[in-house]
Protein backbone atom coordinates (compact mmCIF):
# COMPACT_ATOMS: atom_id res chain seq x y z
CA UNK A 1 0.00 0.00 0.00
CA UNK A 2 1.35 3.17 -1.20
CA UNK A 3 1.58 6.11 1.98
CA UNK A 4 0.41 9.68 0.78
CA UNK A 5 2.05 12.42 2.32
CA UNK A 6 0.12 15.63 2.48
CA UNK A 7 1.68 18.79 2.59
CA UNK A 8 1.30 22.10 3.29
CA UNK A 9 1.04 24.91 1.03
CA UNK A 10 4.21 26.73 0.65
CA UNK A 11 6.01 24.12 2.86
CA UNK A 12 7.60 20.84 3.51
CA UNK A 13 6.06 17.68 4.22
CA UNK A 14 3.90 17.96 7.37
CA UNK A 15 5.89 17.36 10.45
CA UNK A 16 9.21 17.32 8.26
CA UNK A 17 12.36 18.83 8.80
CA UNK A 18 12.28 20.95 5.43
CA UNK A 19 9.18 23.62 6.52
CA UNK A 20 10.96 27.37 5.33
CA UNK A 21 11.99 28.77 9.39
CA UNK A 22 10.08 31.90 10.50
CA UNK A 23 12.54 34.92 10.57
CA UNK A 24 9.52 37.22 11.02
CA UNK A 25 10.00 39.02 7.51
CA UNK A 26 6.74 39.85 5.72
CA UNK A 27 6.22 37.85 2.30
CA UNK A 28 6.42 40.37 -0.96
CA UNK A 29 2.44 40.61 -2.20
CA UNK A 30 1.93 38.44 -5.22
CA UNK A 31 1.38 41.47 -7.40
CA UNK A 32 4.52 43.05 -6.20
CA UNK A 33 7.19 43.17 -8.71
CA UNK A 34 10.12 45.13 -7.15
CA UNK A 35 13.24 45.34 -8.39
CA UNK A 36 16.16 43.49 -7.11
CA UNK A 37 17.95 46.46 -5.40
CA UNK A 38 14.55 47.39 -3.70
CA UNK A 39 13.61 43.69 -2.91
CA UNK A 40 17.06 43.32 -0.81
CA UNK A 41 16.58 47.12 0.77
CA UNK A 42 12.66 46.31 1.75
CA UNK A 43 13.95 42.46 3.42
CA UNK A 44 17.31 43.90 5.09
CA UNK A 45 15.49 47.15 7.00
CA UNK A 46 13.14 44.34 8.33
CA UNK A 47 15.64 41.73 9.27
CA UNK A 48 17.85 45.02 11.10
CA UNK A 49 14.55 45.79 12.74
CA UNK A 50 14.08 42.03 14.09
CA UNK A 51 17.84 40.94 14.85
CA UNK A 52 20.10 44.33 14.65
CA UNK A 53 22.61 45.34 12.35
CA UNK A 54 25.56 43.06 13.91
CA UNK A 55 22.54 40.03 14.14
CA UNK A 56 21.78 40.03 10.46
CA UNK A 57 24.27 37.71 8.16
CA UNK A 58 24.99 37.82 4.50
CA UNK A 59 24.00 34.55 4.22
CA UNK A 60 20.20 35.08 5.86
CA UNK A 61 19.70 38.36 3.70
CA UNK A 62 20.64 36.62 0.84
CA UNK A 63 18.19 34.15 1.79
CA UNK A 64 15.37 35.89 2.69
CA UNK A 65 15.30 38.24 -0.53
CA UNK A 66 16.22 35.45 -2.36
CA UNK A 67 18.94 36.90 -4.20
CA UNK A 68 22.38 35.58 -4.52
CA UNK A 69 25.81 37.04 -3.06
CA UNK A 70 26.99 39.09 -5.84
CA UNK A 71 23.83 40.78 -6.59
CA UNK A 72 24.05 42.39 -2.80
CA UNK A 73 28.09 43.46 -3.45
CA UNK A 74 26.95 45.37 -7.04
CA UNK A 75 24.29 47.10 -5.81
CA UNK A 76 25.59 47.88 -2.20
CA UNK A 77 29.41 46.56 -1.97
CA UNK A 78 28.62 44.82 1.44
CA UNK A 79 26.35 45.47 4.45
CA UNK A 80 27.13 49.01 5.37
CA UNK A 81 26.18 49.67 2.20
CA UNK A 82 22.79 48.19 2.26
CA UNK A 83 22.19 50.37 5.47
CA UNK A 84 22.91 53.63 4.21
CA UNK A 85 20.86 53.07 0.90
CA UNK A 86 17.98 52.07 3.30
CA UNK A 87 19.34 55.42 5.62
CA UNK A 88 19.21 57.57 1.97
CA UNK A 89 15.43 56.21 0.77
CA UNK A 90 14.62 57.65 3.79
CA UNK A 91 16.08 60.31 5.40
CA UNK A 92 16.82 62.43 2.12
CA UNK A 93 13.16 63.18 1.58
CA UNK A 94 13.09 64.06 5.77
CA UNK A 95 15.94 66.46 5.86
CA UNK A 96 14.48 67.76 2.45
CA UNK A 97 11.40 68.80 4.83
CA UNK A 98 13.87 69.96 7.31
CA UNK A 99 15.66 72.44 5.48
CA UNK A 100 12.36 74.00 4.06
CA UNK A 101 11.19 74.25 7.75
CA UNK A 102 13.97 75.60 8.56
CA UNK A 103 13.85 77.83 5.55
CA UNK A 104 10.58 78.77 5.85
CA UNK A 105 11.31 80.23 10.24
CA UNK A 106 14.53 82.49 8.76
CA UNK A 107 11.60 83.96 6.54
CA UNK A 108 9.08 84.93 9.44
CA UNK A 109 10.35 87.39 12.57
CA UNK A 110 9.00 85.81 15.72
CA UNK A 111 10.29 87.00 18.93
CA UNK A 112 13.42 84.20 20.54
CA UNK A 113 10.77 81.97 22.71
CA UNK A 114 8.49 81.52 19.38
CA UNK A 115 11.49 81.00 17.34
CA UNK A 116 12.90 78.40 19.38
CA UNK A 117 9.84 76.44 19.20
CA UNK A 118 9.19 76.61 15.43
CA UNK A 119 12.96 75.64 14.84
CA UNK A 120 12.68 72.74 17.37
CA UNK A 121 9.39 71.58 15.34
CA UNK A 122 11.03 71.48 12.17
CA UNK A 123 13.50 69.68 12.95
CA UNK A 124 11.24 66.97 14.86
CA UNK A 125 7.90 67.00 13.31
CA UNK A 126 9.09 65.08 9.78
CA UNK A 127 10.30 62.65 11.78
CA UNK A 128 7.39 62.10 13.95
CA UNK A 129 4.89 61.18 10.72
CA UNK A 130 5.50 57.67 10.80
CA UNK A 131 6.45 56.76 15.16
CA UNK A 132 7.89 53.67 15.99
CA UNK A 133 4.35 52.72 16.89
CA UNK A 134 3.15 52.86 13.53
CA UNK A 135 2.35 50.17 11.81
CA UNK A 136 4.73 48.23 9.39
CA UNK A 137 5.99 49.28 7.05
CA UNK A 138 5.54 52.74 7.86
CA UNK A 139 7.15 52.26 11.35
CA UNK A 140 9.98 50.24 10.73
CA UNK A 141 12.36 53.16 9.70
CA UNK A 142 11.42 54.69 13.04
CA UNK A 143 12.16 51.04 15.17
CA UNK A 144 15.21 50.71 12.74
CA UNK A 145 16.74 54.07 14.10
CA UNK A 146 15.62 53.91 17.65
CA UNK A 147 17.22 50.61 17.61
CA UNK A 148 20.83 51.58 15.98
CA UNK A 149 21.08 54.90 18.02
CA UNK A 150 22.42 53.04 20.68
CA UNK A 151 24.46 50.79 18.59
CA UNK A 152 28.20 51.26 19.14
CA UNK A 153 29.52 50.08 15.45
CA UNK A 154 31.90 51.39 14.01
CA UNK A 155 29.98 51.22 10.56
CA UNK A 156 26.11 52.13 11.93
CA UNK A 157 27.70 55.46 13.47
CA UNK A 158 29.09 56.10 10.50
CA UNK A 159 26.45 55.83 8.27
CA UNK A 160 24.18 57.96 10.80
CA UNK A 161 26.45 60.64 10.84
CA UNK A 162 26.84 61.06 6.98
CA UNK A 163 23.02 60.90 7.09
CA UNK A 164 22.44 63.52 9.70
CA UNK A 165 25.34 65.50 10.12
CA UNK A 166 24.20 68.84 7.23
CA UNK A 167 20.62 69.09 8.84
CA UNK A 168 22.25 68.70 11.80
CA UNK A 169 24.78 71.28 12.11
CA UNK A 170 22.79 73.65 10.21
CA UNK A 171 19.94 73.40 13.52
CA UNK A 172 23.03 74.20 15.83
CA UNK A 173 23.94 76.97 13.77
CA UNK A 174 20.65 78.52 13.63
CA UNK A 175 19.54 78.24 17.50
CA UNK A 176 22.90 79.39 18.25
CA UNK A 177 21.79 82.86 16.72
CA UNK A 178 18.78 82.62 18.07
CA UNK A 179 19.85 82.52 21.59
CA UNK A 180 22.19 85.67 21.02
CA UNK A 181 19.80 87.43 19.96
CA UNK A 182 18.06 86.43 23.53
CA UNK A 183 21.32 88.11 25.03
CA UNK A 184 20.11 91.54 24.35
CA UNK A 185 17.98 90.78 26.98
CA UNK A 186 20.52 91.88 29.51
CA UNK A 187 21.23 94.99 27.99
CA UNK A 188 17.05 96.20 27.72
CA UNK A 189 16.80 95.00 31.71
CA UNK A 190 19.84 96.90 32.45
CA UNK A 191 22.20 94.37 33.79
CA UNK A 192 25.00 95.05 31.28
CA UNK A 193 23.43 98.40 30.05
CA UNK A 194 26.58 100.75 30.89
CA UNK A 195 30.30 99.97 30.21
CA UNK A 196 31.06 99.35 34.04
CA UNK A 197 28.22 97.12 34.47
CA UNK A 198 29.32 95.46 31.39
CA UNK A 199 32.91 94.53 32.80
CA UNK A 200 31.96 93.92 35.98
CA UNK A 201 30.02 90.61 34.68
CA UNK A 202 32.62 90.40 31.66
CA UNK A 203 34.33 87.11 33.47
CA UNK A 204 31.12 85.43 34.58
CA UNK A 205 29.98 85.73 30.67
CA UNK A 206 33.05 85.04 29.07
CA UNK A 207 33.25 81.72 31.65
CA UNK A 208 30.23 80.64 30.15
CA UNK A 209 30.71 81.39 26.51
CA UNK A 210 33.81 79.01 26.86
CA UNK A 211 31.94 76.28 28.36
CA UNK A 212 29.70 76.41 25.61
CA UNK A 213 32.43 76.09 23.01
CA UNK A 214 34.48 73.44 24.65
CA UNK A 215 31.16 71.83 25.12
CA UNK A 216 30.40 72.01 21.33
CA UNK A 217 34.24 71.85 20.32
CA UNK A 218 34.41 74.73 19.30
CA UNK A 219 31.97 74.25 16.53
CA UNK A 220 32.13 78.07 15.13
CA UNK A 221 35.90 77.70 14.31
CA UNK A 222 35.75 74.63 12.96
CA UNK A 223 32.96 75.91 10.73
CA UNK A 224 35.82 77.70 8.66
CA UNK A 225 39.16 75.46 9.65
CA UNK A 226 40.13 72.49 11.71
CA UNK A 227 43.43 71.01 13.26
CA UNK A 228 43.55 68.21 10.94
CA UNK A 229 43.49 70.57 7.54
CA UNK A 230 46.34 72.93 9.24
CA UNK A 231 49.39 72.91 6.83
CA UNK A 232 51.72 73.27 9.74
CA UNK A 233 54.80 73.73 8.06
CA UNK A 234 53.77 77.25 6.99
CA UNK A 235 53.02 77.97 10.15
CA UNK A 236 55.55 80.46 12.78
CA UNK A 237 57.52 77.62 15.22
CA UNK A 238 55.31 78.37 18.09
CA UNK A 239 51.99 78.27 16.37
CA UNK A 240 53.22 74.81 14.76
CA UNK A 241 54.10 73.06 18.10
CA UNK A 242 50.96 74.50 20.10
CA UNK A 243 48.97 73.23 16.93
CA UNK A 244 50.78 69.79 17.18
CA UNK A 245 50.31 69.61 20.90
CA UNK A 246 46.62 70.14 20.94
CA UNK A 247 46.17 67.49 18.14
CA UNK A 248 47.76 64.97 20.12
CA UNK A 249 45.85 65.85 23.72
CA UNK A 250 42.91 66.08 21.81
CA UNK A 251 41.94 70.03 22.77
CA UNK A 252 39.44 72.21 21.00
CA UNK A 253 40.27 75.41 19.90
CA UNK A 254 38.96 77.48 22.66
CA UNK A 255 41.21 75.51 24.63
CA UNK A 256 44.05 77.49 23.93
CA UNK A 257 42.65 80.76 22.12
CA UNK A 258 40.85 82.56 24.97
CA UNK A 259 40.84 86.29 24.73
CA UNK A 260 41.91 85.89 21.18
CA UNK A 261 39.40 88.06 19.49
CA UNK A 262 38.90 90.38 22.57
CA UNK A 263 40.59 91.49 25.81
CA UNK A 264 40.92 89.08 28.46
CA UNK A 265 38.54 90.09 31.54
CA UNK A 266 39.57 91.43 34.39
CA UNK A 267 40.34 88.09 37.39
CA UNK A 268 41.02 85.50 34.30
CA UNK A 269 42.94 83.08 36.05
CA UNK A 270 46.44 83.31 34.21
CA UNK A 271 46.64 79.49 33.23
CA UNK A 272 43.07 80.36 31.31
Amino acid sequence: MTKVTTRRAGGGPRGGSDSPKKTGVAPTKPNANPSTKERILTVAEQLFVRYGFKGVSMRLLTRESKVNLSAVHYHFGGMEGVLRAIFERHVVSLNQERHERLDACLVDEQDPLTSVRRLIEAYILPSLRNPPSAKAPKGNFARLQAQLSVDPSPEVRRVIDGGYDEIGTRFAKMLRKIKASGELWGKLVGTIDTKEKFEANRLRLAEHEWARMKANNSLECRNCHGLTYMDTEKQKQRARRQHELAQQDGQTCIDCHKGIAHSKPQGMKEEE
